[in-house]
Parts: C-alpha cells; sequence; structure tokens
C-alpha cells in the first residue's frame, strides 16, 4: 500500500499486489472461504468466464514471465488495473484471517472513497467518516492523506512494539 500511495512503479505494485493474491486465494479455499474472486467468477457470464479470467492475469503473467513483445505488453498495460488488483487483494486477506492491519483497512476506504458505486448494497457496509472525507479530496490530496495516514500507522506499531 505504501508503494502505491507513493506513486511506486506500477509494474512492481501489480506483481506483489497479483502475488498476494495468487498466495491468499488457495488459502482462502482451504478454509471454506469466499473470496472476491469467487463472487466476481459467479456475476460474469460463463460464456465469457474464461476471458474474464485470462484478462485478469494477462499483465501479471507476463511480468512474472515475460516474453516476446515486451513493448507491446507495457504499452497496453493499465495502472488502474493496481486498484482492483489491490482491493481484491486486500478483501481476500480480510476473509482468510478475519481482519486486517490498517493498512489493509485504510486501502479499502480509500478505494470506496474512489469508486463510491463499485459495490452493490451487500458489498457495502455501514457509513465510514473515513471515505466521506476522502470523497471530497482530490485524487493527489487523498493520495497524500492516506500516505500521512500509513506513514503515522507505521510510527504507531513501531512504538508500540518497544513498549512491549
Amino acid at each position: 500500500m505504501r508503494q502505491f500511495f507513493a506513486d511506486g512503479d506500477p509494474v512492481v505494485i501489480h506483481l506483489l499486489a497479483s502475488a498476494a493474491l495468487d498466495v491468499i486465494t488457495p488459502i482462502a479455499k482451504a478454509g471454506d472461504k469466499t473470496t472476491l474472486q469467487d463472487i466476481t467468477d459467479e456475476r460474469v457470464d460463463p460464456l465469457y468466464l474464461d476471458s474474464w479470467r485470462l484478462v485478469r492475469k494477462e499483465a501479471y503473467n507476463f511480468f512474472k514471465h515475460g516474453g516476446a513483445k515486451a513493448d507491446d505488453k507495457l504499452r497496453t498495460f493499465r495502472p488502474i488495473v493496481n486498484e482492483a488488483v489491490l482491493f481484491e487483494a486486500c478483501t481476500a486477506f480480510g476473509t482468510v484471517f478475519d481482519d486486517a492491519p490498517i493498512e489493509i483497512k485504510l486501502f479499502q476506504f480509500w478505494f470506496l472513497a474512489r469508486h463510491p458505486k463499485i459495490l452493490n448494497e451487500k458489498g457495502l457496509q455501514a457509513p465510514n467518516p473515513l471515505v466521506a472525507q476522502l470523497q471530497g479530496l482530490t485524487e493527489e490530496q487523498c493520495r497524500h492523506h492516506m500516505a500521512g495516514l500509513l506513514a503515522a500507522a507505521k510510527h504507531f506499531r513501531a512504538e508500540l512494539s518497544k513498549s512491549m
């Protein structure tokens, strides 16, 4: 999340988020837990499901394995996909472990503030004051605010570990 809010390398962010999702998803399935991927897969027409999965994983597979036409793949890669992959990974983490670190929760709040119509009534939780506050900011202000919150969370965690 820190890389994302600090405008880090979008390819690195994509690889890390996708790899996290690759690790968390089998753990969720072994624990008989439903992930966001399962829900999405249920809602895509079976006729298009294989294509949907291919598009979703295409950039990750290319970045992971490389191959011919690297320039073409990099030109067509859209960093905005990272937002969805990170949200899916964060949601899966929370599902598997029944809770999540503050960094994950902050990203989820940011995502919901930036994409308020992405979830239907079932997916929405109680209104959150942070989400409402973030919705009033520009993209740059929002990223700056989130980077500050993440830095504060890191500092708090360090201070807490010193006292234990």
